[in-house]
């Protein structure tokens, strides 16, 4: 069932590629879009695999991906316990130690975008990461506009938010670097239309909201 549910997101997610403005206006070619949105799903599974099998039990990706199940099924169960606030008020890593607030935050904000990725892959860590990987996308390509229209199309340099190894490597899996890059990507694309163009309340806002 689950390697039937993650052939139909690849297609849909593939055909919304087509489609979406936003992606189109890049100015790259479909089969180019396809190809590295293809890099960068390829490498979310890979990721996933190697924190599997080289670091069981200590992974945050798989970490949040299993706590994620027992807090979907306590919110079928009882939706009223998570309104009143479900989340430990200690380090879920140590044990007897307050939480931060930014630890505290992150797990907090994984668990929820792990929660409801759940709900449409029927529990699978791997949909998870293609849902997660188009959304991270949108990001690398707003990078990839802002860094076009800065360098003056120049391709070699915009081409570098969308292949460096490292960036990949760690923006692809659902953590919170892929939510930091999707943010980082509009703000500064964003900030490219601000400075470009006329003074809009909307764009002004909108950095901000991304700053912050």
């Amino acid at each position: 069932m689950h390697l039937i549910l993650f052939l139909a997101y690849s297609v849909m997610l593939a055909f919304g590629l087509s489609r979406i403005p936003f992606f189109k206006a890049s100015g790259l070619s479909y089969p180019v879009l396809l190809l590295f949105f293809a890099i960068h799903v390829f490498t979310a599974l890979l990721h996933n695999w190697i924190a599997y099998t080289y670091y069981p039990n200590h992974g945050d990706i798989w970490f949040f991906f299993n706590e994620s199940l027992d807090l979907k099924k306590m919110l079928l169960a009882d939706p009223g316990r998570l309104i009143s606030g479900f989340l430990p008020q200690v380090s879920v890593f140590n044990p007897g130690q307050t939480q931060s607030f930014w630890g505290y935050l992150e797990y907090e904000l994984m668990m929820t975008v792990n929660t409801l990725l759940d709900f449409f892959s029927a529990d699978n860590l791997q949909i998870n990461s293609l849902i997660f990987s188009f959304f991270v996308f949108w990001g690398n390509i707003a990078l990839f506009r802002c860094l076009r229209r800065v360098y003056e199309d120049d391709l070699a340099v915009a081409l570098l938010c969308l292949l460096v190894p490292s960036t990949l490597f760690w923006t692809s899996p659902i953590h919170k670097e892929g939510l930091l890059y999707l943010s980082l990507g509009f703000l500064f694309y964003y900030m490219g239309l601000f400075f470009s163009k006329k003074f809009s309340f909307r764009l002004a806002l909108s950095c901000i909201f991304l700053g912050c």
